[in-house]
């Protein structure tokens, strides 16, 4: 597949509100991205327009799999919302933005939950 051929296939991909673009690294490898143009902070309640992480595309892949990706790429920001989202006890506790260090360092400070 070209360019032109992975560009029509993104295209014909649809998740409202947000759109799902293809873009090209300099090296001219492709990759896709679901953006919410109209976004807004979830924190703030401001204009905050966000572009999700970027999904590598290949000139080897089949019309299936771009398609496949472009799902799992909305999929994977839907999530993403949905944990900036989720609060507990009034407070987002699964924010995807909180530093792995982090966590990193929650984790061997604190035990863990579990079932007697």
């Amino acid at each position: 597949m070209n360019s032109l051929e992975l560009a029509a296939v993104v295209a014909a991909c649809e998740f409202d509100p947000w759109d799902i673009t293809i873009r090209f690294e300099d090296d001219g490898a492709p990759y896709l991205q679901v953006c919410d143009v109209m976004g807004v902070c979830n924190m703030s309640g401001q204009p905050n327009p966000w572009a999700g992480r970027k999904w590598r595309l290949s000139y080897h892949m089949t019309e299936s799999e771009v398609v496949k990706t472009a799902l799992k790429a909305v999929l994977a920001a839907a999530e993403h919302e949905a944990l900036e989202q989720f609060k507990y006890k009034g407070e987002t506790i699964f924010d995807p933005h909180i530093n792995v260090d982090d966590l990193l360092r929650l984790r061997h400070t604190r035990p863990l939950d579990r079932r007697t």
